[in-house]
């Protein structure tokens, strides 16, 4: 049977086991039927938890910038890892008994805002939703007619006060992905998307991406955060990622990748590498169009 989530009485001060063996959650007293199913209801207030029952692995969410970049990046309100995390697998606390849950339903986030090469191995078995803010390798950067990809940059591993960065490979990915694949990989950096150099598609391919999406052309790094928020935010209520797609945009730079973008050349718009309009990444549909 299941239980009225806005009834005080199925509150307990010890932790029950949930429904398939998926963990503790202190204060649940009754989240599914018996026969495991769960009311749509239920999943919109619970779905973080509920993800966890189902073993939905959560979002990795990193950052691999200068400071300078990082610095750009603040000039806006709030903090964009947090936004973001609040948006995919974060309860938020108010001042009420009850906290609202993520938007998307998903587990705590890993956040990374200083990824090297060891963390970005560690994290790609770990995760179903892979996001990063990156500077993009690529030729010709300044010409946009052909940005060749070549792969992000991230940190190497530190070795005393070394603080190269280190190009990312497919094979890298490949090497140390597993048996994992992603739902979403968004790769926040410039060119990410553009395949002349076919890497956009060795990245999706490697991620084993059902919708891999990044940018054709060079992008202004302030741009490139707002977007990404936009982005995730349209995911909610059930839109596919084409549909999210479809609706953001950002502001092209003039600089090369690598550089701090010094204003824009118009708009460009977000590019899907793989498509697969079957998977909806938000997992609390909304219980009046369940």
């Amino acid at each position: 049977m299941t239980t009225d989530p806005t009834d005080a009485s199925m509150m307990i001060s010890e932790p029950l086991l949930l429904a398939d063996g998926g963990g503790t959650y202190s204060g649940l007293k009754v989240l599914a039927a018996a026969d495991g199913e769960v009311s749509s209801l239920e999943t919109k207030i619970y779905g973080q938890a509920i993800s966890k029952v189902k073993g939905i692995l959560p979002a990795f969410l990193g950052a691999a910038l200068d400071g300078k970049d990082f610095a750009a990046v603040s000039q806006t309100t709030g903090d964009h890892w947090d936004i973001l995390d609040r948006i995919i697998g974060r309860n938020t606390s108010n001042w009420m008994f009850w906290s609202t849950p993520p938007k998307l339903g998903y587990p705590n986030s890993t956040v990374d805002k200083e990824v090297t090469d060891t963390d970005l191995h560690a994290a790609l078995p770990k995760h179903s939703i892979f996001y990063i803010m990156a500077h993009g390798y690529a030729e010709n950067a300044i010409l946009e007619s052909d940005v060749r990809f070549e792969g992000i940059a991230v940190w190497k591993e530190k070795l005393g006060f070394d603080t190269r960065d280190h190009k990312v490979t497919g094979q890298e990915i490949t090497d140390n992905i597993g048996e994992n694949e992603y739902n979403l990989v968004f790769i926040n950096a410039c060119g990410g998307g553009n395949d002349s150099a076919g890497v956009a598609t060795e990245y999706a391919t490697a991620f084993k991406s059902k919708n891999y999406v990044s940018w054709n052309f060079p992008v202004t790094i302030t741009s490139a955060r707002g977007a990404a928020e936009q982005f995730f935010a349209r995911l909610d209520n059930g839109a596919n990622v084409s549909e999210a797609t479809k609706t953001v945009q950002a502001a092209r730079s003039s600089a090369g990748m690598g550089n701090m973008p010094v204003g824009g050349l118009g708009q460009t718009a977000l590019k899907q590498v793989t498509r697969d309009d079957e998977v909806i990444i938000d997992l609390t549909p909304d219980p009046a169009n369940p």
